[in-house]
This record gives structure tokens, C-alpha cells and sequence, in this order.
């Protein structure tokens, strides 16, 4: 998943790292 300011991608291990701009959340991944 990527947009203008931040972008998440799934790990080998399943996880979901994100980074870049988080100003709103937006690249905070849920937990579940």
C-alpha cells in the first residue's frame, strides 16, 4: 500500500511495517 506520504508493506514473518508521514495515524498498522 503506498499513498503520497507514507507507505506500508507486509513482512516475510506476516507483520505489517509502515512508515513515512503519520500525522492522522494513517501509517500506524491495526492490531488485531
Amino acid at each position: 500500500m503506498a499513498c503520497l506520504a507514507h507507505s506500508c508493506g507486509l513482512r516475510p514473518d506476516g507483520r505489517v511495517h509502515c512508515w513515512g508521514d503519520d500525522q492522522r495515524g494513517q501509517a500506524t498498522p491495526p492490531t488485531s
